[in-house]
C-alpha cells in the first residue's frame, strides 16, 4: 500500500472510542467533564460523535501530554466517521426529497448544483462513499480501477447507442405522443420536457446519449410514481404500449 494514501474505512466501534475519550478526561479530573455526552445514552450516533468532538476540541490540552496523542487519534477516527454519517444523511435527504415529489433540480439548489444530472451524480457518489468510506475514491489503485471501468463502460455505451439509437428515438417519440396518458409529477414532466426539446435538435453523439438517458429517467419516474401512488402508470391502451416499448429500451440500456 503506497504511503500517504487513505485506505478503505474498516468498521469502527464508535462506542468504544467514545468511552476511551471520556475515561481519559475522568482520569485527568477534567473540570468540564459535563461537556461530554454519555457514550451509552440512547441518542443518535451522529449527535453523540459531534458533541464529543466539540468537547475534545476545547479540552484536549487539559490532558497529560502522554494522553494527548491517543486522544487526537480517536478524534481523527470520529471525524472520519462523521463524514460517512453526513454522506448517509445527505443521501437519505435526497431520496426523501424524491419520494416527496421534489424535482432533481430543486433538490440541487441547497447543494449548489444546477442540473438534474449533477444531483443524480452526487447521489451516486454518496452511495459509493457510504458503502466504501468517504476517502476510498482517492486511493490511486481505486482511481485506476475506476478509470478502467469508465473506459469499458464508455466503449459499451458507444456500441449500444450505435446499435439501438433508432429504437431509442422511436420509443421516445411514442412516449411523448402519449404523454397526456402517463402518470406524471413535476420531476417526470421535466424529463419529458427536456426529452421533447432534445428530439427537436440536430443529432450529435452527445445528444443521442442525452435522449437515451432522459428516456430512461422518464420511464423510471413514471413507474416509481405509479408504485408510490398505487395507480396505473398509463391511462390508455396507446399510453401503456408506448410505456412498455420505452421500458423495454430502458431495460436493454441498463443491461448493456
Amino acid at each position: 500500500m503506497p504511503r500517504g494514501f487513505p485506505v478503505p474505512m474498516a468498521p469502527i466501534n464508535v462506542n468504544a472510542v467514545l468511552h476511551r475519550i471520556v475515561q481519559r478526561h475522568q482520569a485527568a479530573d477534567d473540570q468540564d467533564l459535563e461537556r461530554f455526552p454519555d457514550p451509552d445514552a440512547q441518542a443518535d450516533e451522529l449527535e453523540l460523535v459531534v458533541l464529543t468532538l466539540l468537547a475534545t476540541a476545547k479540552t484536549n490540552r487539559r490532558l497529560p501530554r502522554a494522553h494527548r496523542e491517543p486522544e487526537v487519534m480517536d478524534r481523527l477516527t470520529l471525524l472520519r466517521r462523521v463524514r460517512q454519517l453526513l454522506d448517509e444523511e445527505e443521501a437519505r435527504a435526497l431520496r426523501d426529497g424524491r419520494a416527496a415529489g421534489a424535482a432533481w433540480v430543486r433538490l440541487g439548489i441547497p447543494l449548489g448544483i444546477t442540473t438534474k444530472n449533477g444531483v443524480m451524480q452526487r447521489l451516486q457518489r454518496l452511495r459509493v462513499s457510504t458503502e466504501l468510506g468517504p476517502t476510498v475514491p482517492r486511493h490511486p489503485e481505486t482511481l485506476r480501477n475506476a478509470a478502467r471501468k469508465r473506459m469499458s463502460e464508455e466503449e459499451r455505451l458507444h456500441s449500444w447507442i450505435a446499435q439501438h439509437y433508432r429504437s431509442v428515438r422511436t420509443a421516445a417519440a411514442e412516449l411523448i405522443a402519449h404523454r397526456e396518458a402517463l402518470l406524471t409529477d413535476e420531476g417526470v414532466d421535466e424529463w419529458l420536457d427536456d426529452l421533447t426539446e432534445l428530439l427537436e435538435k440536430r443529432e450529435t453523439e452527445q445528444r443521442r446519449r442525452s435522449v437515451t438517458s432522459h428516456l430512461r429517467f422518464a420511464v423510471e419516474g413514471v413507474l416509481e410514481l405509479a408504485v408510490e401512488r398505487g395507480e396505473e402508470p398509463a391511462r390508455t391502451v396507446g399510453g401503456r404500449q408506448a410505456l412498455a416499448q420505452a421500458e423495454a429500451v430502458a431495460a436493454s440500456y441498463r443491461q448493456r
